[in-house]
Protein backbone atom coordinates (compact mmCIF):
# COMPACT_ATOMS: atom_id res chain seq x y z
CA UNK A 1 0.00 0.00 0.00
CA UNK A 2 1.07 3.35 -0.72
CA UNK A 3 1.87 5.74 1.87
CA UNK A 4 2.28 9.70 1.40
CA UNK A 5 5.28 11.20 2.45
CA UNK A 6 8.27 13.75 1.75
CA UNK A 7 9.81 10.93 -1.09
CA UNK A 8 5.71 10.50 -2.82
CA UNK A 9 5.24 14.24 -2.09
CA UNK A 10 8.48 14.94 -4.51
CA UNK A 11 7.66 12.75 -7.36
CA UNK A 12 4.06 14.63 -6.81
CA UNK A 13 5.85 17.49 -8.20
CA UNK A 14 7.60 15.69 -10.82
CA UNK A 15 3.98 14.45 -11.73
CA UNK A 16 2.65 17.80 -11.74
CA UNK A 17 5.78 19.17 -14.01
CA UNK A 18 6.41 16.50 -16.34
CA UNK A 19 4.39 13.98 -15.66
CA UNK A 20 0.66 13.03 -17.15
CA UNK A 21 -1.80 10.26 -16.30
CA UNK A 22 -4.79 8.71 -18.37
CA UNK A 23 -6.17 5.55 -18.82
CA UNK A 24 -5.71 4.04 -22.57
CA UNK A 25 -8.63 1.28 -23.42
CA UNK A 26 -8.84 0.56 -20.35
CA UNK A 27 -5.22 0.05 -19.30
CA UNK A 28 -4.20 3.01 -16.38
CA UNK A 29 -0.95 4.47 -17.58
CA UNK A 30 1.25 7.14 -15.91
CA UNK A 31 3.99 8.70 -18.22
CA UNK A 32 6.77 11.10 -17.13
CA UNK A 33 8.55 12.44 -20.56
CA UNK A 34 11.25 15.67 -19.76
CA UNK A 35 13.53 17.27 -22.10
CA UNK A 36 16.02 14.32 -23.38
CA UNK A 37 19.22 17.06 -23.97
CA UNK A 38 18.69 18.99 -20.69
CA UNK A 39 17.15 16.55 -17.91
CA UNK A 40 18.48 12.60 -19.19
CA UNK A 41 21.00 12.62 -16.38
CA UNK A 42 18.23 13.82 -13.53
CA UNK A 43 15.48 10.80 -15.14
CA UNK A 44 18.24 8.18 -15.04
CA UNK A 45 20.00 9.02 -11.75
CA UNK A 46 17.44 10.61 -9.98
CA UNK A 47 13.96 10.11 -10.93
CA UNK A 48 13.56 6.31 -12.06
CA UNK A 49 15.34 5.62 -8.71
CA UNK A 50 12.57 7.47 -6.96
CA UNK A 51 10.00 5.50 -8.86
CA UNK A 52 11.45 2.43 -7.97
CA UNK A 53 11.73 3.47 -4.37
CA UNK A 54 8.16 4.94 -3.77
CA UNK A 55 6.15 2.78 -6.14
CA UNK A 56 7.97 -0.74 -6.31
CA UNK A 57 8.37 -0.04 -10.53
CA UNK A 58 11.63 -0.30 -11.91
CA UNK A 59 10.49 2.27 -14.70
CA UNK A 60 12.02 1.30 -18.52
CA UNK A 61 13.37 4.33 -19.83
CA UNK A 62 12.77 5.92 -23.56
CA UNK A 63 12.98 8.19 -25.86
CA UNK A 64 9.16 9.70 -26.65
CA UNK A 65 8.89 12.04 -29.56
CA UNK A 66 10.14 15.86 -30.07
CA UNK A 67 13.16 15.20 -27.53
CA UNK A 68 11.20 14.03 -24.20
CA UNK A 69 13.01 11.04 -22.63
CA UNK A 70 11.33 9.89 -19.85
CA UNK A 71 9.02 6.15 -18.86
CA UNK A 72 5.66 4.87 -19.23
CA UNK A 73 4.36 2.61 -15.98
CA UNK A 74 1.31 0.75 -16.35
CA UNK A 75 0.08 0.31 -12.68
CA UNK A 76 -3.92 0.57 -11.37
CA UNK A 77 -2.35 0.67 -7.81
CA UNK A 78 -0.41 4.06 -8.63
CA UNK A 79 -2.97 5.32 -10.48
CA UNK A 80 -5.55 5.29 -8.26
CA UNK A 81 -3.47 6.20 -5.59
CA UNK A 82 -3.07 9.66 -7.41
CA UNK A 83 -6.28 10.21 -8.35
CA UNK A 84 -8.48 9.09 -5.62
CA UNK A 85 -6.43 9.56 -3.09
CA UNK A 86 -4.16 12.68 -3.91
CA UNK A 87 -6.87 14.47 -6.40
CA UNK A 88 -4.49 14.37 -9.37
CA UNK A 89 -6.59 14.18 -12.55
CA UNK A 90 -6.71 11.56 -15.14
CA UNK A 91 -6.14 13.57 -18.73
CA UNK A 92 -5.70 16.85 -19.52
CA UNK A 93 -3.52 19.54 -16.46
CA UNK A 94 -5.02 22.57 -16.52
CA UNK A 95 -6.99 22.19 -13.59
CA UNK A 96 -4.62 20.16 -11.87
CA UNK A 97 -3.18 21.66 -8.30
CA UNK A 98 -1.03 20.39 -5.44
CA UNK A 99 -2.97 18.20 -3.07
CA UNK A 100 -4.49 19.42 -0.10
CA UNK A 101 -2.62 16.29 1.57
CA UNK A 102 0.65 17.65 0.77
CA UNK A 103 -0.20 21.37 0.76
CA UNK A 104 -1.29 21.19 4.83
CA UNK A 105 1.87 19.60 5.94
CA UNK A 106 5.25 22.10 4.89
CA UNK A 107 7.70 19.16 4.91
CA UNK A 108 5.59 17.65 2.27
CA UNK A 109 4.95 21.05 0.63
CA UNK A 110 8.31 21.76 -0.18
CA UNK A 111 9.20 18.93 -1.34
CA UNK A 112 6.54 18.55 -3.97
CA UNK A 113 7.90 21.99 -5.15
CA UNK A 114 11.34 20.76 -5.14
CA UNK A 115 10.10 17.73 -7.98
CA UNK A 116 7.93 20.64 -9.75
CA UNK A 117 10.59 23.16 -10.32
CA UNK A 118 13.15 20.56 -11.44
CA UNK A 119 10.70 19.74 -14.06
CA UNK A 120 9.11 22.88 -15.17
CA UNK A 121 11.12 25.26 -13.22
CA UNK A 122 14.21 26.87 -14.17
CA UNK A 123 17.15 28.99 -12.54
CA UNK A 124 17.96 31.79 -14.66
CA UNK A 125 21.30 34.16 -14.56
CA UNK A 126 20.41 37.51 -15.50
CA UNK A 127 23.10 39.74 -15.98
CA UNK A 128 23.09 43.27 -14.79
CA UNK A 129 25.63 46.37 -14.32
CA UNK A 130 25.69 45.18 -11.00
CA UNK A 131 26.83 41.62 -11.15
CA UNK A 132 24.70 38.39 -12.14
CA UNK A 133 21.56 38.52 -10.42
CA UNK A 134 19.91 34.74 -10.05
CA UNK A 135 16.29 34.34 -11.21
CA UNK A 136 14.06 31.17 -10.11
CA UNK A 137 10.76 30.71 -12.66
CA UNK A 138 7.81 28.64 -13.15
CA UNK A 139 5.44 28.47 -16.20
CA UNK A 140 2.25 26.45 -15.90
CA UNK A 141 -0.85 26.70 -17.48
CA UNK A 142 -2.71 25.71 -14.09
CA UNK A 143 -3.07 29.24 -12.34
CA UNK A 144 -3.92 27.17 -9.34
CA UNK A 145 -0.62 25.98 -8.68
CA UNK A 146 1.66 28.73 -9.55
CA UNK A 147 -0.88 30.57 -6.51
CA UNK A 148 -0.26 27.79 -3.94
CA UNK A 149 3.71 27.79 -4.75
CA UNK A 150 3.79 31.63 -4.36
CA UNK A 151 1.88 31.23 -0.69
CA UNK A 152 4.24 28.24 -0.13
CA UNK A 153 6.96 30.64 -0.78
CA UNK A 154 6.01 33.75 1.23
CA UNK A 155 5.66 31.53 4.28
CA UNK A 156 9.20 30.30 3.98
CA UNK A 157 10.38 34.06 4.23
CA UNK A 158 10.80 34.64 -0.09
CA UNK A 159 9.33 37.46 -1.77
CA UNK A 160 8.00 36.49 -5.27
CA UNK A 161 6.07 37.79 -7.93
CA UNK A 162 2.91 36.28 -10.38
CA UNK A 163 2.30 37.46 -13.53
CA UNK A 164 0.31 36.22 -16.77
CA UNK A 165 0.99 36.03 -20.40
CA UNK A 166 -1.43 35.90 -23.10
CA UNK A 167 -1.94 35.15 -26.37
CA UNK A 168 -4.03 36.65 -28.73
CA UNK A 169 -2.42 36.29 -32.09
CA UNK A 170 -2.25 32.14 -31.08
CA UNK A 171 -5.64 30.40 -32.15
CA UNK A 172 -6.27 27.68 -29.21
CA UNK A 173 -3.33 28.80 -27.15
CA UNK A 174 -4.43 28.58 -23.26
CA UNK A 175 -3.07 31.71 -21.13
CA UNK A 176 -0.06 30.63 -18.88
CA UNK A 177 1.11 31.77 -15.41
CA UNK A 178 4.81 32.51 -13.85
CA UNK A 179 6.12 32.70 -10.35
CA UNK A 180 9.06 33.65 -9.83
CA UNK A 181 11.67 34.74 -7.13
CA UNK A 182 14.24 37.04 -7.52
CA UNK A 183 17.66 37.75 -5.81
CA UNK A 184 20.92 36.18 -3.88
CA UNK A 185 18.71 36.28 -0.48
CA UNK A 186 16.14 34.66 -1.67
CA UNK A 187 18.56 31.68 -3.52
CA UNK A 188 20.11 31.18 -0.08
CA UNK A 189 16.55 30.51 1.25
CA UNK A 190 15.29 28.67 -1.04
CA UNK A 191 19.06 26.57 -1.07
CA UNK A 192 18.42 26.15 2.83
CA UNK A 193 14.79 24.92 2.78
CA UNK A 194 13.99 23.67 -0.96
CA UNK A 195 16.97 23.08 -2.98
CA UNK A 196 17.67 21.44 -6.11
CA UNK A 197 18.15 18.09 -7.51
CA UNK A 198 18.16 18.16 -10.82
CA UNK A 199 21.70 18.67 -12.25
CA UNK A 200 21.38 21.19 -14.54
CA UNK A 201 19.74 24.03 -11.83
CA UNK A 202 22.74 22.69 -9.67
CA UNK A 203 25.30 23.15 -12.15
CA UNK A 204 23.57 27.07 -12.72
CA UNK A 205 23.52 27.58 -8.68
CA UNK A 206 27.13 26.41 -8.20
CA UNK A 207 27.92 28.80 -11.29
CA UNK A 208 26.37 31.84 -9.88
CA UNK A 209 27.38 31.08 -6.33
CA UNK A 210 31.73 30.22 -7.66
CA UNK A 211 31.42 34.06 -9.34
CA UNK A 212 30.18 36.00 -6.33
CA UNK A 213 32.64 33.98 -4.23
CA UNK A 214 35.01 35.24 -6.86
CA UNK A 215 33.78 38.51 -6.83
CA UNK A 216 33.85 38.83 -3.01
CA UNK A 217 37.93 37.38 -2.56
CA UNK A 218 38.95 39.60 -5.51
CA UNK A 219 37.87 42.77 -3.80
CA UNK A 220 39.21 41.47 -0.39
CA UNK A 221 42.55 41.09 -1.53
Amino acid sequence: MIQLNERVAEETGIHIGDGSMSIYNGIPCYTVACNANKEREYVEKYIAPLIKEVYGIKPKLRMWSEGAYGFRIVSREVIEFKNKELGLPLGPKKEIEIPFKIIKNMNLAKKCIRGLFDTDGCVYIEEKKTGPYPRIELHLSSKKVVKQVSEILKDLGLTCSIWEHKYPNKKNWSNTYTVCTRGTKNLNIWMKQIGFKNPKNIKKVLAFTGRILYAERSLAK
